[in-house]
């Protein structure tokens, strides 16, 4: 690798490094908010991804940032409970010749076990195609990644074949949840334990993500051992796999098995806009856990009397590292705010100009807030005021919620999700109809709610929600409670979440492009068309109207989606 390339590789590793996504057309070196000839990736021609030296940039902030050049922060969608009993077993009940032959099945997560039995066929080599590992620095030059390691289908073969693996592939899944979510979408079938993935005969490309950097967590209020992954990594990562399956020749269906609350309910955030791209290209479809925050009292809506002009909204905090809280008002009322603690010290209203940032200190509950705000974010045109708690007290926090009045609109108002949080910090009085997590949102993918196969009764924490004045997601509901999953010892244990529903829709999808191609049946093969595909048959309870906000259309059911489409 040449200094240049080596240089761009340690500026993504580094904390010393703040990772910025801007329009490559915008006048940022122009105006001087940035330094000239940063060091930079292109993920998609839409955007770049800068990544500016601390000692000579200012520092993250929306007084000088705009909102969507700084990345989110995004976590896992299950609820992290594992155990060996109880499970179902959920497979292909399609009744048609079909295993996803021919299909990839692509995941950016956690990584994958490539040593475990169901990605291994009956002579010894294994279905991944490839996995990239973010993780691991490159020791030679790669033409389309500038930093991490390409693990070939070869290489993992020869690995699978040496006494110890992982001396020739050392890519590992250290949690397991991107192991559980290949698997069921397509691991093999194992007859001994009960178990196969929903589209067996699916290969599989890989991206492990590499964790957020420490000054993204800071900035959001993350606890340092938080697991957590930011959007410029989520952006390479689809860049890889539509890179793959272009390379192959081959469809792909996309899983989606992470979220973050940041963002309002109509802003798309650049990796958002990409999926929305990517999902209406023929030969790709996008699917996407909806979120399991139905329960977390994570999200409030407001509407302010006009008359009153005010609204306090408690926040129960628990015992908390920090986190962050956004609000989001649309124009053309105009919000500002007070916060007052559980000791009643009051942090004044704020005069809200154009832009900036401020901090407050409260000396007796000795928390700090960062408080960031913008009129009008860029692509929204929506206001938005960010508080970042650090160090917060526990105790019942007051933000008393001000509205110059122009019409009756709401405001809305998110905490973090739960994995980011380690308490049961929430809102006094929350609002669930807009607890799903992004990309959920994005209205042409697939977006996923969990039910349980065993009741058939929605996943209690599955997240559902508005994503504009008339629609909702999720989309559909898939089994997601205590299911049969690949563990990280050869062996299987169960999990719940709607990433793992998420992942059986993934690899019925893969059945589905089989058979759409084998059959030259005349329908898109795009996240659209699969989606219309796939609700057209979904199973619906008697005496419930549907769509309905928990389950979207419906139960997913193959069979059903088939015989609708055949009977047109």
């Amino acid at each position: 690798m040449t200094n240049e390339q080596n240089q761009l590789q340690d500026a993504i590793y580094s904390n010393d490094y703040l990772d910025l996504i801007f329009d490559p057309n915008a006048s940022v070196f122009q105006e001087g908010r940035i330094e000239q000839n940063p060091l930079s990736v292109t993920p998609n021609p839409k955007y770049k991804i800068h990544f500016l030296d601390r000692k000579t940039n200012p520092p993250l902030n929306l007084g000088y940032y705009n909102y969507y050049e700084i990345p989110h922060c995004y976590g896992l969608m299950d609820i992290s409970a594992l155990n060996e009993s109880g499970s179902d077993f959920i497979q292909n009940q399609s009744n048609l010749d079909v295993t996803g032959n021919g299909v990839l099945i692509g995941f950016l997560d956690t990584g994958i076990d490539y040593t475990h039995p169901v990605f291994i066929d009956s002579g010894g080599r294994t279905k991944i195609l490839s996995i990239w590992d973010q993780t691991i620095p490159a020791e030679t030059y790669h033409p389309d990644l500038p930093y991490g390691t390409e693990f070939t289908r070869e290489q993992i073969n020869e690995a699978l074949n040496h006494e110890n693996p992982f001396e020739i592939v050392p890519s590992r899944d250290t949690i397991g949840h991107g192991t559980q979510l290949a698997g069921i979408a397509a691991g093999n079938r194992q007859s001994a334990d009960a178990f196969s993935g929903m589209a067996p005969g699916s290969q599989l490309v890989i991206v492990k993500l590499k964790e957020a950097k420490a000054n993204l967590k800071e900035y959001y209020g993350i606890a340092p051992d938080m697991l957590v992954f930011q959007t410029t990594d989520l952006m390479m990562a689809l860049s890889y796999l539509r890179n793959a399956s272009v390379r192959l020749g081959l469809p792909m269906v996309i899983c989606i098995g992470l979220g973050t609350s940041l963002g309002g309910l109509t802003l798309r955030n650049p990796l958002e806009h990409y999926i929305e791209n990517l999902a209406e290209t023929e030969g790709f479809s996008i699917v996407s856990a909806i979120g399991n925050e139905g329960l977390e009292g994570t999200t409030y809506i407001g509407n302010i009397n006009n008359s009153l002009g005010r609204e306090n909204v408690e926040i129960l905090v628990g015992q908390e590292y920090g986190f962050t809280l956004e609000l989001w008002g649309q124009p053309p009322n105009i919000y500002s705010l007070s916060i007052q603690t559980p000791f009643g010290e009051t942090m004044p209203k704020l005069h809200i100009r154009g832009r900036g940032s401020l901090s407050h200190e409260f000396i007796t509950s000795q928390t700090i807030l960062q408080i960031d705000y913008l009129m009008s974010e860029q692509n929204s045109g929506n206001q938005i005021i960010q508080i970042k708690f650090k160090n917060p007290m526990r105790g019942i926090w007051t933000v008393t919620v001000y509205k110059q009045a122009y019409d009756t609109s709401d405001y809305f108002m998110k905490l973090p999700i739960r994995n980011f949080l380690r308490s049961d910090t929430r809102f006094m009085r929350p609002t669930p109809d807009y607890s799903l997590v992004k990309p959920a949102g994005v209205r042409n993918i697939v977006s996923v709610a969990a039910y349980d196969l065993q009741t058939g009764n929605v996943y209690n924490g599955s997240s559902w929600g508005y994503i504009n004045v008339y629609d909702t997601k999720p989309d559909l509901a898939a089994p997601g409670v205590n299911i049969l999953v690949p563990n990280l010892h050869h062996g299987f244990s169960t999990a719940t979440g709607s990433s793992i529903a998420a992942a059986c829709t993934a690899g019925s999808i893969a059945l589905l492009f089989e058979w759409m191609i084998r059959y030259h049946i005349p329908w898109a093969p795009n996240s659209p068309g699969t989606k219309n595909f796939l609700t057209r048959g979904a199973r619906q309870i008697p005496g419930i109207q549907f769509p309905n906000k928990r389950m979207g259309y419906g139960k997913l059911d193959l069979a059903s989606s088939y015989e609708q489409v055949l009977n047109l």
